[in-house]
């Protein structure tokens, strides 16, 4: 009789349900196979990635706000000198960290340096006409002993090359080269042996003929005479 009331119970335990104070009312469910003691391993929430703060548009990769030019100060640390009438010509002292400037409209030749005032060397008259004024500058090629600095230049009658000596009026080199309506610009290099190297401009004419310095790539000492190995001496000036 005991066994059969004991029997009795252990069906009415696992037929029905079991109660638990903390947990309230539980249902037994059938285990499945290869779950494990517990249910089965856990499972780990996967975690839903926090939303980054956005930037407003153009200020991808910035890390602060841009300052803006005001005046003539610009703290962009590429600005040499600011505040200058359009340059026409740029010649890079031997220090590296100055360099001459030329206003293509004035004329005038400024010694600039980042961190100080632009220092005025010279004026020099020019026509900025037709695309003129001054538009050319090399320094001399022993401009640490002669300190000399060469330029191209518009004047009413010509374009020119000038030669510039500190505390003196710029001296002609190489005169008669054709002005005109347009395209009067010209640019200057040294070349290896001393030379120098004058592009010209064309005047505004479409085919300059070729006995005018118009349009013209020439090379002359520092005199303004033909240099020395020119395949054909330059025209008369």
């Amino acid at each position: 009789m005991r066994r059969a009331a004991a029997a009795a119970l252990l069906v009415l335990a696992f037929g029905g349900c079991a109660t638990f104070p903390e947990q309230g009312p539980r249902e037994w469910h059938e285990q499945l196979e290869g779950a494990g003691e517990l249910g089965g391993p856990p499972v780990v929430p996967e975690q839903t990635p926090q939303p980054q703060p956005q930037q407003p548009p153009g200020q991808e990769g910035q890390e602060g706000p841009e300052l803006a030019p005001s005046g003539c100060q610009d703290p962009d640390p590429q600005v040499v000198a600011t505040c200058l009438e359009p340059i026409g010509a740029i010649a890079v002292l031997p220090d590296t960290t100055s360099a001459l400037v030329g206003e293509r409209q004035t004329g005038r030749v400024l010694r600039v340096e980042h961190g100080s005032e632009p220092e005025l060397v010279t004026t020099i008259p020019v026509d900025a006409t037709g695309g003129g004024g001054l538009t050319g500058l090399v320094l001399s090629p022993s401009y640490v002993e002669d300190q000399l600095v060469y330029a191209y230049v518009t004047t009413p009658e010509d374009n020119r090359v000038v030669r510039i000596a500190a505390g003196e009026a710029a001296k002609p080199v190489l005169t008669g080269i054709p002005r005109g309506p347009a395209n009067n610009g010209g640019a200057l290099a040294v070349d290896d042996d001393g030379s120098l190297l004058v592009a010209t401009g064309n005047a505004g004419q479409a085919a300059p003929a070729p006995d005018s310095l118009a349009g013209k790539l020439l090379r002359v000492d520092l005199q303004g005479r033909p240099a020395k190995g020119n395949p054909d001496a330059c025209p008369p000036r």
